[in-house]
């Protein structure tokens, strides 16, 4: 859920990736790796009154939502090769 507008707690974030890897079959990468991964797409790793968040970003899907609806953004190409992990 969002902290502030372009700032999302990394633990969400993770939570909802590792959701949609776990719908589309795909490999999850760990926490550590994902974190790094985004950071290297240059979305900013930030820490807001103790709670680590990154900006830039904003989610589509909040959870508990219905996660059966298409996905809005194509995270294949964005994961790809965590199918090896």
């Amino acid at each position: 859920m969002p902290v502030d507008s372009g700032l999302v707690k990394q633990d969400d974030l993770y939570r909802d990736y590792r959701f949609w890897a776990e719908r589309n079959g795909t490999g999850k990468l760990k926490a550590a790796d994902f974190y790094t991964r985004l950071e290297g797409a240059g979305f900013q790793r930030v820490k807001v009154k103790g709670v680590r968040c990154f900006r830039g970003i904003t989610m589509l899907h909040t959870h508990g939502m219905d996660y059966n609806s298409p996905p809005k953004v194509d995270l294949d190409a964005w994961v790809q090769g965590a199918s090896d992990v």
